[in-house]
């Protein structure tokens, strides 16, 4: 026998036959498991009962099911039951009748249409949602002379109280194995969350920080002592003066809107206080809010302080191996070059297409190695103005230039000793600036402009590029000297057309942060999916995905809708005969070159809505190449043809 489980489920059920089933195989899979036998009118209040008393998950089937998921929501497990389960019953009843009343609650969907065809029978399709408008309904047809019916448990003992035949859609044992598995799932994060809930109540206690948490309901979960202290009030906290300041702390507001309120300066009892209130989980299906907050003059002292901590602290990852999404040959051998190369410290090119995951690659290769626990520092040299990157790079003096910071300023070298210095989109660079960096990283040691001694530093270099390097080495663009400095070792991102096969793994994450599932996805959608030669690759991908959940009302998949975004978002080409739009008369080749570059340049950036950084990616320049264009040409006003 399976070992039990340590949760605690209770079965809500209509009948039976539904409870010796399920008893069965939560035995045969080390489920521990009650059971109570429920209608209409007494499922909803059993099932609070039973959480109020310790249970972990309700499970339950049908339309009673539905009910309690309406009304209790989170801890709730409905058994599904599919078309073929109610065809199977449908025949059976078919035997005694061929005109059928088939009951399901409005949450279930089914194709009665098709039922009728294959089963060649008349079925009544009674939607409902309440005891009340359900049993009149049944009454009115069994008065025609309809008198067979298929559902649950409580709809059959309706209509055989009637005088009528009822046959129960049964659950079928898959179905049953697969919500034992989601009760189990979902039990396990919500005692994750509890745990969590407990340590975070710990941690606002030790917190110098003035705290307070309230519930959803409006009752506080918490409220530490320097909040008191801060707000000068004393439990209880249900007074109408505690709960206009916590209104004042934005609390009600963040509960209403879940939205994040940071640095809000306030005024209470003549004490000014900067507050930032976000939206917390104060158990599992309770939603909270917590402000935290200081005194003006405290944080005065302070501010200093924690400026010069987090800047000595450097930088630190975003992502970790489990980051990279999916199990394709391509993306398994890019992990296990990622684990292998991240034991050494030799500089890593990663190169692939725009769109691909290159930073993600090198956050993940700084997590896995010796240097996790140092700086993490990143550098886009197509973002970053050029006569800035040297500065930003090396460093400066104090008074080494007009404007220089007193004191002068340590360079991302410096920032990143001990740890890894991640130099994304390292073939925008001048020769000139190659050539520094080449000396920087074979010596091992930077001087700041305006300085006269070197600084040792110990630095893992990871470059990247979406053009090949080699190409632009060819094209004397590139030093073949530096190139061969930062591609000691290579990791190539793969394209999202070579792992077509990882899609469904890549689109997860923005599933469940739409609170949706693959259900809104259907063999349409992922045949115009696979279809797609995908230029932008994740980043593409990931854009067309959510346009598509923003805009679709419903949990039913749009493929209508799905393939108008993917024509939206195709990469856009000149109609025949465009060239002459960008013709301007009496003008020189070189004149009309420039206005086609920038008319391009221009139709770039309002395919990409309006993201420079996206256009100049897409167009394989840098950012202020792209700047620079728009500056000395101005806008155009450019249709992008399709």
């Amino acid at each position: 026998m399976a070992e039990t489980t340590p949760y605690r489920f209770v079965l809500l059920a209509h009948s039976q036959d539904l409870v010796e089933s399920v008893r069965a195989l939560a035995d045969m899979n080390g489920y521990t498991l009650e059971w109570r036998l429920v209608d209409f009118d007494t499922a909803v209040p059993m099932a609070r009962e039973c959480l109020e008393a310790g249970a972990d998950v309700i499970i339950c089937h049908g339309g009673t099911g539905n009910g309690i998921v309406r009304a209790l929501g989170g801890n709730v497990v409905i058994i599904d039951r599919t078309d073929m389960d109610v065809i199977k019953t449908i025949r059976e009843a078919a035997r005694v009748s061929r005109e059928i009343i088939f009951a399901a609650h409005r949450n279930e969907h089914h194709d009665i249409a098709l039922m009728e065809e294959l089963l060649d029978v008349r079925i009544h399709h009674v939607s409902y949602e309440d005891s009340r408008l359900l049993f009149a309904t049944l009454t009115q047809l069994y008065a025609r002379g309809v008198r067979v019916l298929v559902g649950g448990g409580v709809t059959k003992q309706g209509m055989d109280d009637l005088g009528g035949k009822g046959f129960v859609i049964a659950a079928n044992p898959h179905n049953i194995k697969e919500a034992l598995d989601r009760a189990c799932a979902l039990a396990g994060q919500m005692q994750r969350e509890r745990a969590q809930h407990e340590n975070l109540l710990a941690i606002f206690r030790r917190l110098e920080e003035g705290v307070v948490c309230v519930r959803s309901d409006g009752l506080p979960v918490f409220v530490n002592s320097k909040a008191a202290k801060l707000l000068d009030i004393k439990a209880p906290y249900t007074d109408e003066t505690a709960r206009r300041m916590f209104a004042t702390l934005h609390l009600f507001e963040t509960l209403r809107d879940k939205e994040e309120r940071k640095d809000a300066l306030v005024e209470i009892n003549g004490e000014q206080l900067v507050v930032t209130t976000l939206p917390v989980t104060a158990r599992p299906g309770l939603s909270a809010a917590v402000a935290l907050f200081r005194d003006v003059p405290s944080l005065q002292k302070i501010n200093r302080k924690i400026g010069e901590e987090l800047y000595s602290k450097g930088f630190v990852t975003r992502y970790a191996l489990a980051d990279i999404k999916g199990v394709s040959p391509a993306v398994s051998d890019l992990k296990n070059k990622i684990l292998r190369f991240a034991k050494v410290d030799a500089s890593v090119l990663v190169y692939g297409e725009t769109g691909t995951g290159k930073e993600l690659v090198a956050h993940t290769l700084h997590a896995n190695s010796k240097r996790a626990e140092k700086a993490f520092v990143a550098v886009n040299f197509a973002a970053l103005p050029a006569n800035l990157l040297e500065s930003e790079l090396f460093g400066y003096e104090d008074g080494a230039f007009t404007g220089a910071r007193r004191g002068g300023k340590a360079g991302l070298f410096e920032l990143a000793h001990k740890g890894t210095l991640f130099l994304d989109e390292v073939g925008e660079i001048s020769h000139e600036m190659q050539l520094r960096l080449l000396r920087v990283i074979e010596a091992k040691e930077v001087m700041r402009i305006g300085g006269n001694r070197y600084l040792p530093v110990d630095v893992r270099v990871v470059g990247a590029s979406h053009k090949f390097l080699p190409d632009l080495a060819a094209e004397n663009r590139f030093r073949f000297d530096l190139y061969h400095r930062l591609a000691t070792l290579k990791l190539h991102v793969p394209p999202l057309r070579d792992r077509l096969e990882d899609i469904p793994a890549l689109l997860q994450n923005l599933l469940n942060r739409y609170g949706r599932t693959e259900r809104v996805l259907n063999g349409e959608i992922y045949r115009e999916i696979m279809r797609h030669k995908w230029p932008g690759n994740i980043r593409e991908l990931l854009s067309a995905m959510e346009s598509y959940l923003v805009l679709l009302n419903t949990d039913v998949p749009d493929p209508e809708l799905f393939a108008a975004i993917m024509r939206e978002n195709s990469v856009t080409r000149p109609a025949p005969g465009a060239a002459s739009a960008v013709f301007s008369p009496g003008a020189s080749l070189q004149e009309n070159l420039h206005l086609a570059r920038s008319r391009i340049i221009e139709a770039a950036i309002r395919h990409h809505n309006g993201d420079k950084k996206a256009a100049s990616d897409a167009l394989g320049i840098s950012y202020s190449t792209l700047w620079r264009n728009q500056k000395m040409f101005g806008p155009f006003d450019v249709e992008v043809i399709s």
